[in-house]
């Protein structure tokens, strides 16, 4: 009897090893790896991040401030960043396609210098109606948000001189046209774009490289 248990025992675990080989080789296959060059234009060392440098699934996210779209999914990357607790690093890219927004993304980078890009950005995407009418932005309207976030507004504008920024807007913005970004907010997960576009289907694809 302990015989026969045994073998059905080793017969068990047998087929337990080669689920798990066959899913970890399924798993290789669905997640090429990204080209150097690929690596550049989706995670250069300027980009603001959350989550740790190393953690095995970094989600890229191109967005406009201006987009009420990106509005809406900011709270929501950030809640699966601490959802996943070290397995996920979400990434930051610009793609300031309303006009005007440009001016905004300054005002968001500049307020690096201040330590306060987190709560510049919060702000303005939480407060975005009062800066956004009918698609069309207004720069000048976003002052009294980020002195209420506690953003020096004098300092603010002097940094916004800063060439650097204007280097960072024109490099994302050239990463996002040769990445095919065409709107926002558009997503990589480990550099695959998300074809289908909703919260549902991020999040499986998060999952696929978890």
């Amino acid at each position: 009897m302990n015989q026969r248990l045994l073998v059905v025992a080793s017969v068990v675990l047998l087929i337990v090893a080669f689920m798990f080989a066959a899913k970890q080789y399924q798993a290789s296959q669905s997640a090429p790896t990204m080209s150097k060059e690929q690596q550049a234009r989706l995670m250069p060392s300027y980009a603001p991040t959350l989550g740790p440098s190393d953690a095995k699934v970094t989600l890229v996210e191109f967005f406009d401030p201006a987009c009420g779209t990106c509005a809406q999914f900011s709270p929501l990357t950030k809640a699966l960043v601490k959802e996943y607790g070290g397995k996920l690093r979400l990434v930051l890219r610009y793609a300031p396609f309303h006009e005007g927004s440009e001016t905004v993304v300054q005002m968001i980078e500049a307020a690096k210098a201040q330590g306060k890009y987190w709560e510049a950005l919060s702000a303005l995407l939480a407060s975005q109606q009062t800066w956004v009418f009918n698609h069309r932005v207004f720069p000048e309207r976003a002052w009294p948000v980020l002195e209420q976030a506690g953003v020096d507004i004098v300092a603010l504008k002097e940094a916004m001189k800063d060439p650097k920024i204007q280097a960072i807007i024109a490099q994302d913005v050239a990463d996002g046209k040769a990445l095919g970004v065409s709107k926002t907010p558009s997503f990589f997960v480990n550099g695959t774009p998300l074809e289908r576009f909703g919260y549902e289907p991020l999040v499986q694809l998060i999952k696929s490289y978890m």
